[in-house]
């Protein structure tokens, strides 16, 4: 371009747009602001055994386990700012399970009887070494409850239920469940925390519920016989048991693990429950609804139900401490791992994590 050109090109920008600020044309740094970026899908993840019947969910008291988009190994979620970091990779070569423990805490669980704990808030990992004739009921926690059965001389064979944690030196300390009473009979543990195993048990021909004491092994009380037909289904919080009738349920009766021989308080549901979908925070029963996905909350002293999110598209997962995770939405634009937990006026609140 000659130098004629290029000063008429200069004159005619001027003319059009005005003259050329003397700033830009001294080099001076200006600042660029970048849109921000709007998904245009949701946020793909998936919770760790989301409301298993047996065992341990995957939420914690600081954070959350779940698949996430772009990782190929679970992550665990903090709360407290939607930071996400990955789980260890298993032991090379090695067949391994993960499921949760209704803690902070994620097992592995591999086939010579190892049961890694890894605690996702301080990342260090515990072990214990399941001896090769028991088996393992679940984790809760960073116990592990087992059985074994042992035949005797004349042929009859009986199960023992045993509960194994870390040692302090690598080693696995043991204990061994009893302290039931006569006539009743032991099944495996379903839930659990620091304070109390929950076992399914019977007693007297009836389905029942014993409280185990993690710390001696001993039975400390039991329920009545349970409604018919809500065995299937337990679920515990620090200060609740639920039993129902698992997929479809549309009541549910709450014990206090206060007084658990108490009669239980039948809390009639909103709509009927879907497969992975009831548990407690506070004293209300939060639930996912089997058709539209959406979770309410219904107080177990009575009142009118709460719709706490418009739809989900998984299982709650419930933690030791009486909180919940679900992934969805409140409103039209906020999907996302949801934390539900229990505001200063003792009514559920949700919180958007991620």
């Amino acid at each position: 371009m000659s130098a004629a050109v290029a000063v008429a090109l200069s004159a005619a920008l001027g003319t059009a747009f005005g003259p050329v600020s003397t700033a830009v044309a001294a080099d001076t740094a200006q600042e660029t602001v970048v849109p921000a970026t709007y998904r245009s899908t949701n946020l793909r993840a998936s919770l760790l055994y989301a409301q298993s019947f047996a065992g341990g969910d995957g939420s914690g008291a600081q954070g959350v386990f779940h698949t996430l988009e772009g990782h190929s190994r679970w992550v665990w979620t903090r709360y407290a700012d939607g930071e996400s970091s990955d789980t260890p990779a298993p032991s090379a070569g090695s067949t391994y399970f993960n499921s949760g423990t209704g803690s902070d805490v994620l097992d592995y669980r591999y086939g010579d009887g190892r049961v890694d704990l890894w605690n996702a808030v301080d990342g260090t990992t515990s072990t214990v070494q399941v001896p090769s004739n028991q088996s393992v009921y679940g984790v809760f926690g960073t116990m592990v409850a087992t059985n074994q059965t042992v035949t005797a001389a004349d042929g009859t064979s009986t199960t023992i239920k045993r509960l194994l944690t870390p040692g302090t030196d690598g080693t696995t300390n043991e204990l061994t469940v009893g302290g039931a009473p006569e006539g009743m009979v032991l099944g495996g543990p379903v839930r659990g925390d620091a304070d109390g195993l929950v076992f399914r048990a019977k007693l007297d021909g009836s389905p029942r519920l014993a409280l185990v004491d993690p710390k001696t092994g001993q039975v400390m009380s039991w329920t009545s016989a349970l409604p018919s037909g809500t065995s299937l289904a337990i679920r515990a919080s620090p200060d609740h048991i639920v039993a129902y009738a698992g997929g479809n349920a549309t009541t549910a009766y709450v014990y206090s693990r206060a007084d658990l021989a108490a009669a239980p308080v039948a809390v009639t549901l909103d709509s009927s429950v879907s497969t992975s979908g009831l548990g407690m925070v506070g004293d209300w029963i939060i639930h996912r609804s089997g058709g539209s996905g959406a979770v309410t909350a219904v107080p177990i002293a009575g009142g009118d139900p709460v719709t706490l999110l418009a739809g989900s598209n998984d299982g709650l997962s419930f933690s030791q401490e009486g909180t919940a995770v679900a992934v969805g939405r409140t409103g039209a634009d906020d999907w996302g791992v949801q934390h539900i937990t229990t505001g200063a006026d003792g009514r559920p609140t949700v919180t958007l994590v991620k």
